[in-house]
């Protein structure tokens, strides 16, 4: 398969067209993309790819579509072709931290921890960066490097950020458990376990990746990604 995220043409841009076709002049990308969501967060993922990709079709050029895909390529097990998005996605804005975020994934589920922790360092220099979760990311990508100092004040952050009634604590809570045990006694006194954050209101456009596996096994974590939805 010829990789066109090293190309001129974008990846994958042939779309439908229906709206066009029918006349129906006030469809726009937005409106594919706001249905590609709500497709998504419903586990419709063929009506959601469908959607995205048709929002693609009137905005070519808008990374956030591309990133947006990406991830549901990610969730359907199509890694090359979330590949090939998200570096398109990049090559539209540079500083797209989801797609940097997406690319950690793919590496991270490869084992290649070093080229992971690259891709997570960068989303957290992107403005609006997913926080919460690139430092859970980035913990457990740290964990497996053997820096298990930063680690746990990485997953000592993503606890602070994520929402008090995200199900995703649970599996960071187990993660710090497991850090923690590799952290020498100095260290462990001078952090101080983070408080639950402050439940807020979800941004309607913001897809939930999931997280690293729940269970800290780290020589099969690699084998357990993509991550799956909470």
């Amino acid at each position: 398969m010829t990789n066109n995220a090293n190309q001129g043409d974008p990846p994958h841009s042939e779309g439908r067209g229906i709206a066009r076709g029918l006349g129906l002049k006030a469809a726009t990308g937005e409106q594919y993309y706001r249905r590609a969501l709500k497709n998504f967060e419903a586990h419709n993922l063929d009506d959601a790819l469908a959607d995205i990709s048709e929002a693609i079709y009137y905005s070519r050029h808008n990374p956030d579509y591309y990133t947006t895909r990406g991830l549901f390529f990610v969730e359907m097990e199509r890694r090359q072709e979330a590949e090939q998005d998200f570096a398109y996605a990049l090559r539209l804005n540079k500083r797209q931290g989801l797609a940097h975020f997406g690319l950690g994934m793919l590496r991270f589920g490869e084992g290649d921890y070093d080229a992971a922790q690259a891709h997570f360092l960068e989303a957290l220099k992107a403005p609006g960066a997913r926080r919460a979760e690139v430092h859970f990311y980035l913990a457990v990508t740290r964990h497996q490097l053997g820096d298990d100092i930063q680690a746990l004040q990485d997953i000592d952050r993503a606890l602070t950020l994520f929402p008090a009634n995200d199900k995703r604590l649970k599996d960071a809570r187990a993660w710090r458990k497991e850090i923690e045990g590799q952290v020498p006694d100095a260290v462990k006194k001078a952090s101080k376990p983070a408080k639950k954050g402050k439940a807020g209101k979800k941004d309607t456009a913001e897809i939930e990746s999931g997280a690293p596996p729940a269970k800290a096994d780290k020589k099969n974590t690699a084998s357990k990604l993509p991550p799956g939805r909470s």
